[in-house]
């Protein structure tokens, strides 16, 4: 009987140590997924802030009105050329 003890203690210690290494290789993957949110969300935002850039360049190159952003003015071709 003190056999059977011995296993089952050391199957149980075995066990333990499995469902530390999970919880310990789970918590580095929930990491992992946290940092790359993160850089979707910035490489989200990157997008965003190009294309309103395109369209801005866009609109200056056929000569309409672009909105300064710092003055709030509306700006043409014309005028950033004076």
């Amino acid at each position: 009987m003190k056999k059977d003890t011995k296993i089952s203690d050391a199957a149980r210690a075995a066990a333990i140590e499995e469902l530390e290494l999970r919880k310990k290789f789970l918590s580095q993957v929930e990491q992992c997924h946290e940092g790359l949110r993160d850089d979707l969300m910035r490489a989200d935002q990157t997008v965003a802030i190009n294309a309103r850039e395109i369209d801005r360049i866009s609109k200056i190159k056929h000569g309409e009105a672009v909105v300064d952003r710092d003055t709030k003015i509306a700006r043409t071709v014309n005028d950033a050329m004076k």
